[in-house]
């Protein structure tokens, strides 16, 4: 995997490029593809024809993997941009309660590490596939989607609105909505990662943004030239 400073140097010039509404707008188009796969392959699935669709089915699960690192990288940017750490804060305590809901739905003895490192995330996540089953973890993270996808628009709406009081706290609240639905999506997204190919979605996540430097690296140099 490519490192995590060419990951935030890469999302920097982004947003030195084309600005935080374009990334606004991106990550809202990118969870919008996600949605339209996770629906189909869900369909699929569970068709009564479901053994005639095994081509389509492998066609859509290879959809879901491209969609699933872009949502990924699209949605490490929105944690950037609003605050990192806070969403850090909410994810990590999210993790934990859905713990809990884990351990009372399978009887588990309730284990919490003192630091939640990626393992103890990757067997949350394993955990609430044999809690709750595929279709229902696909569900929930359409779900979260479209409600970042509110904040989101919501956000852009009232950020291009009158500057008043009233918009102020609009924006202040539609702020913490989005920190909360950020950590939402990045657990959800992180289910999807792990369960249709941990691998494969690291690789297309390292040349999605690969490409996407080269663009910007490019576009910079015909801005220079001119």
């Amino acid at each position: 995997m490519l490192d995590k400073d060419f990951y935030i140097n890469t999302l920097n010039s982004f947003i030195k490029v084309w600005g935080e509404e374009n990334e606004l707008r991106m990550c809202i188009e990118k969870m919008g593809e996600m949605t339209k796969v996770l629906c189909k392959y869900s369909r699929l699935v569970n068709s009564t024809n479901s053994l005639q669709n095994q081509k389509l089915i492998e066609q859509t699960r290879n959809a879901i993997i491209s969609a699933t690192a872009d949502v990924i990288i699209y949605t490490y940017q929105i944690a950037r941009m609003f605050g990192l750490e806070k969403v850090r804060d909410v994810l990590n305590y999210k993790i934990i309660r859905c713990r809990k809901y884990i351990n009372k739905t399978l009887n588990l003895t309730p284990v919490i590490p003192d630091n939640l490192d990626k393992n103890y995330f990757h067997e949350t996540f394993e955990l609430c596939f044999k809690a709750w089953g595929e279709d229902a973890q696909i569900r929930m993270c359409v779900e979260e989607i479209s409600e970042l996808t509110k904040e989101l628009c919501k956000f852009i709406r009232y950020s291009h609105e009158e500057k008043s009081l009233y918009y102020d706290n609009l924006i202040k609240q539609t702020i913490k909505n989005i920190i909360e639905e950020t950590a939402d999506v990045l657990i959800c997204s992180g289910q999807m990662k792990l369960h249709f190919g941990n691998e494969q979605v690291i690789d297309k996540m390292d040349y999605s943004i690969s490409i996407g430097k080269q663009i910007v690296e490019k576009h910079l140099n015909n801005a220079d030239a001119n």
